[in-house]
């Protein structure tokens, strides 16, 4: 089954179950939070196609979300990578890691960044697999005071760098 690929809208965030190891996120994710990531940067969402629904009494727009992505532009030519993923994407992974990559490149920046919890070993596998390097290891509030490893790869800018950034 191919899964649909289209813009994220904020209704998604209620829509997706993430897998256990971004569950600590849960409690941000409200319609402020929701609206937030819609308009700080381009983002996506993979999920099944209507009546395609893990659960037997879930509606056609419950659970089918399987996982959103996006960047959020945070300095000139810098982006910040971001995932939620459910433990439904797995089947998935394969387009949704292709996909995914193949975004990241056109990002009209020069460098993005993402940040994978440290003991998340599928995480950090992920993100080499999208063309990510391991840059540091920190620990921030921003995160939950959990340690994590910054990564980062380049985007299209720094093969076109013209200085001007385009999100749309």
């Amino acid at each position: 089954m191919t899964l649909e690929f289209r813009r994220f809208v904020p209704a998604d965030l209620s829509a997706i179950e993430v897998q256990p190891a971004q569950a600590w996120m849960t409690p941000s994710f409200d319609p402020w939070y929701a609206d937030e990531l819609a308009t700080a940067g381009p983002c996506f969402t993979f999920a099944r196609p209507d009546g395609d629904a893990s659960s037997a009494t879930a509606s056609l727009h419950e659970r089918d979300v399987v996982f959103i992505g996006g960047a959020v532009p945070f300095m000139e030519g810098a982006a910040l990578a971001w995932s939620l993923i459910s433990e439904a994407a797995g089947p998935h992974m394969l387009e949704i890691t292709r996909r995914s990559r193949a975004f990241f490149g056109r990002l009209p920046v020069e460098r993005i960044e993402c940040a994978v919890e440290t003991g998340h070993a599928e995480g950090h596998r992920w993100a080499r697999m999208l063309g990510f390097r391991r840059d540091l290891d920190f620990v921030t509030m921003w995160l939950g005071d959990r340690p994590h490893a910054l990564y980062a790869r380049y985007g299209a800018g720094i093969l076109q760098n013209n200085g001007k950034q385009s999100w749309a």
